[in-house]
């Protein structure tokens, strides 16, 4: 008989439940030990009892065998077919139940689980491989071969209740392997979200340090505002665009004074001078500092166009270019340019932390997330050993 009853919940009625202990989570960890301590104590009572009940089971065994053997040996020498059907049957069935002796007695003794497995195995192969042997054999021998079978069979029920009735130590070992596997998880897990918060402080502390490097850098941007030298070359520079202004206006002023119509009639049949005529015409600020006047200047002499007005009127405006550049040669390098610039560099490295600063608390919330259904799966299994995770 195999342990096909084995899952098989098995109640007495004078079992009391046991008591629902409630304890910290930082108190598991010992617990669990302390537990499956415990539980190694009842297998090894349990594999000793075993144990003890083997030699005796064996010993009958052999008896019963040789006593099946003599029966086997009284057999009339016959050609009669079922003679020789069950001579040969029978020798297999003994070799069967030297196999089932051999496998009992080099069975190691595991966890509770692997035993109960290995045990419940060899006597469900026996009987599968046995099953016909024995019913051909008892045609001729049944009293012998029936012993036997109540006797492998009373010894496989005996262990079989003893497993029964200690299956909580199966659940109780399953419930723990599974809530220690859980507890690596969820320290490392933990441990994990310890790197990413310890991540984020760093990432904030260099926000803030960039962020006090931007105010200082403002403030002497402000500092340097309120200074002579700042205020003195703004004043200049002022003073310069009046004048390019003006000096603009004063090119307008002239452009007006060229009789552009008279000059295309003139050159119109020559074509690098009429481009001259025409680039003029269209922009006359831009092409005539490209020459300091000198193209225009030469066609208009050479077309008898010029007068002292238009000669006045370059002049002035030569005159007053070269202020213009003599003054722009006083002014002084912006000095916030320089830290206008710094703070574009450190509003791009503030920008790049934050981004990644977003990224560590994503993982910090994923990570977090993954915690809580560990925890769950551990208070679930510990549910199993009567205990409530406070």
């Amino acid at each position: 008989m195999g342990l096909i009853n084995f899952f098989k919940k098995k109640k007495k009625v004078e079992e009391v439940e046991e008591e629902i202990k409630k304890i910290p989570f930082d108190e598991l960890e010992n617990f669990l030990n302390k537990k499956r301590s415990e539980i190694k104590e009842k297998e090894k009572e349990i594999f000793s009892l075993i144990e003890n009940k083997t030699p005796e089971f064996i010993e009958e065994l052999n008896k019963k065998i040789i006593t099946l053997e003599n029966k086997g040996n009284s057999l009339k020498n016959t050609e009669d077919k079922i003679y020789l059907i069950v001579k040969e049957n029978l020798g297999y069935y003994i070799l069967r139940i030297s196999r089932l002796l051999e496998d009992i007695n080099n069975k190691k003794e595991d966890n509770f689980e692997e035993f109960v497995e290995k045990t419940n195995k060899i006597f469900l192969d026996f009987n599968d491989k046995t099953h016909v042997m024995y019913q051909k054999v008892t045609l001729l021998i049944g009293d012998e071969i029936a012993n036997i079978k109540s006797h492998i069979n009373n010894f496989s029920k005996y262990q079989t209740d003893l497993f029964d009735e200690n299956k909580e130590i199966i659940d109780s070992s399953k419930a723990i392997s599974s809530i220690k596997l859980d507890l690596i998880r969820y320290n490392e897990t933990k441990d994990t979200i310890d790197n990413v918060n310890k991540k984020i402080e760093l990432l904030d502390s260099k926000i803030k340090k960039v962020e006090e490097s931007d105010k200082s850098v403002l403030n002497e941007i402000e500092e340097i505002k309120k200074s002579e030298s700042y205020i003195e070359n703004l004043k200049k520079q002022e003073e310069i665009k009046l004048s390019e202004d003006e000096l603009e206006n004063e090119s307008y002023k002239l452009k007006d004074m060229v009789d552009f119509k008279a000059l295309g009639n003139i050159f119109h049949t020559n074509e690098e001078k009429m481009n001259i005529v025409k680039s003029h015409k269209e922009d006359f600020q831009t092409n005539f500092q490209k020459s300091n006047g000198e193209d225009i200047l030469k066609l208009l002499n050479e077309a008898k166009l010029d007068s002292a007005a238009i000669s006045v009127k370059m002049e002035q405006i030569a005159d007053e270019k070269e202020k213009i550049n003599i003054n722009k040669e006083t002014i002084k390098e912006n000095e916030t340019g320089v830290l206008f610039s710094q703070l574009d560099d450190t509003k791009l490295q503030i920008n790049n932390l934050n981004d990644e600063k977003t990224k560590e608390q994503k993982k910090y919330e994923r990570f977090e997330a993954n915690k809580e259904v560990i925890m769950t799966s551990i208070k679930n299994e510990a549910i199993k050993l009567n205990l409530v995770i406070g």
